[in-house]
């Protein structure tokens, strides 16, 4: 089946007794349990809703054809003085035109940028941004990916921060070491990670769900897995909690 089928063509509702052919979108922001000490699937519809899962799924066996591109467009601009957009060009290519010209594009789409301040020096200020498209997962560095987006709750009832729960506070979390790669390249971006608070406090279950690549993603995950808190309570005990959190590399 060609990509531009499997877009539509998928299953819209496997749990669903009749079968729809469009997936339907649970607005329900609870679900009723078999035992209330057991819980099922699904328990509260910000962690996780049948829509999302055919979704996720979805997303997943896409990826897996062959109308999924990787690669990495590397685009250098200048901002003029006015904030208009100047000298365009492709420096690396992702070997693939359409993701190249995808990267010129959302460049383009941004301009008129705001005015440069009247305190820099320069006429203009050239830019270099790299647009990676589905970089390989890292065994160091994992994707999140599948239902449950990285999180294996079997062992507990996993929740998100919400009213009534008072959240986690951690007592130790330092700051990621730069890579040597992205350091050589004068590589600045941003990592967004999710894990979770276990009862005990440690950070577990951690993946990579925005990745920024140049070995900023592992530096991430080393760093987040020596973190530690105190954990999440409600009623007074502790219980486990998904967190995502952003980790900024900057060199300057």
């Amino acid at each position: 089946m060609k990509f531009a089928s499997q877009l539509v063509s998928f299953n819209a509702c496997p749990a669903d007794p009749f079968r729809p052919i469009s997936t339907p979108i649970y607005q329900t922001a609870t679900f009723e349990q078999e035992h209330a000490d057991q819980f099922g699937r699904y328990d509260y519809s910000r962690s996780g809703n049948p829509t999302r899962t055919v979704l996720e799924e979805q997303l997943a066996q896409l990826e897996k054809t062959g109308g999924w591109k990787q690669g990495t467009t590397v685009v250098e601009f200048e901002v003029n003085r006015d904030g208009s957009l100047g000298n365009l060009k492709t420096v690396e290519s992702a070997g693939e035109a359409i993701l190249d010209e995808a990267a010129s594009q959302a460049i383009s789409s941004g301009a008129p940028f705001p005015p440069l301040p009247d305190s820099y020096p320069d006429k203009k200020i050239r830019l270099r941004l790299h647009f990676g498209y589905d970089p390989p997962a890292s065994a160091d560095a994992p994707l999140c990916h599948g239902p449950n987006m990285g999180a294996h709750s079997a062992v507990y009832v996993l929740r998100h921060v919400e009213n009534g729960l008072t959240p986690p506070h951690a007592t130790h979390a330092p700051d990621p070491e730069y890579s040597e790669k992205g350091r050589r390249a004068k590589y600045q971006s941003r990592v967004m990670i999710a894990g979770t608070v276990d009862p005990q406090g440690t950070f577990t279950d951690l993946c990579v769900l925005v990745p920024a690549g140049f070995g900023l993603d592992e530096q991430a995950i080393a760093a987040a897995g020596t973190w530690r808190f105190e954990p999440a309570v409600q009623q007074g005990q502790p219980i486990a909690v998904r967190l995502n959190v952003e980790m900024d590399f900057r060199l300057y």
